[in-house]
């Protein structure tokens, strides 16, 4: 019967493959895929990927045969494949698709890809329709991301939508180096104003120093080490 022979490929690739044989599981995979395996075809995209690097030709073949197949998470690398190439038109199609078909992990591909193209209100709002257990995954990644590019006012935005229920140390964490983000570009007020927001109870406040009159704000080792990493990656670019 077809159906035993697919499997027996495909059980068979998965061994060669955990064993090393790289080439023996392709060669199972392909005959798998070429009887319609869309599992087989699945595991060809991800050998492909790990061979020649996301967004390849190579895998790129595998994973449109996977995603036609019907396969939702093959739908979402699929669309991640198409935007290595600049076609961010048919990667939302294809992402959007995996989200319709109950991928969750589209979602998260989805908004990053919208960020990447400086397309902050229409990340957020796909981010609001991403389910609540992997909402602040994403928005964490995102103000990890709009703190490398240095936009830090559009990082707060998003911490702002996270505040409420991240994990606290996460969310501490963040705000230090989003304010010494602001603290390099020379935002004092912004970055006071972002640390004191994720201050715990207990530590020391920001206050004004009479003698000077400019405000005082105590740091933590955590802050400290964000500023001085910050300022060591200003000096090399600056050479």
């Amino acid at each position: 019967m077809e159906s035993d022979q697919v499997d027996s490929l495909l059980n068979r690739g998965v061994i060669l493959q955990d064993a090393g044989d790289a080439d023996g599981a392709y060669q199972c995979y392909v005959e798998a895929a070429n009887l319609g395996s869309v599992d087989a075809t699945f595991n060809l995209a991800r050998m492909m990927d790990e061979k020649f690097g996301e967004g390849s030709p190579e895998a790129t073949t595998w994973w449109k045969r996977a995603a036609e197949g019907g396969d939702a998470e093959a739908m979402c690398f699929y669309g991640i494949a198409l935007s290595y190439s600049d076609d961010f038109a048919s990667a939302e199609v294809w992402l959007r698709k995996s989200i319709s078909a109950g991928f969750e992990l589209a979602f998260h591909n989805l908004v990053i890809m919208k960020i990447l193209q400086n397309e902050d209100e229409e990340a957020s709002e796909v981010w609001r329709m991403q389910p609540a257990s992997t909402k602040v995954g994403t928005a964490v990644d995102v103000v990890d991301a709009y703190i490398e590019t240095k936009e830090p006012e559009l990082a707060e935005r998003w911490l702002e939508k996270i505040r409420d229920f991240g994990d606290v140390a996460e969310l501490k964490s963040l705000a230090d180096k989003l304010g010494a983000t602001y603290y390099v570009q020379g935002k004092t007020f912004e970055a006071q104003s972002a640390w004191a927001q994720f201050r715990a109870e207990g530590e020391e406040a920001p206050h004004l120093d009479e003698a000077t009159g400019e405000m005082v704000f105590p740091l933590s080792a955590e802050q400290s080490e964000q500023i001085s990493e910050l300022l060591r990656k200003r000096d090399v670019t600056s050479e």
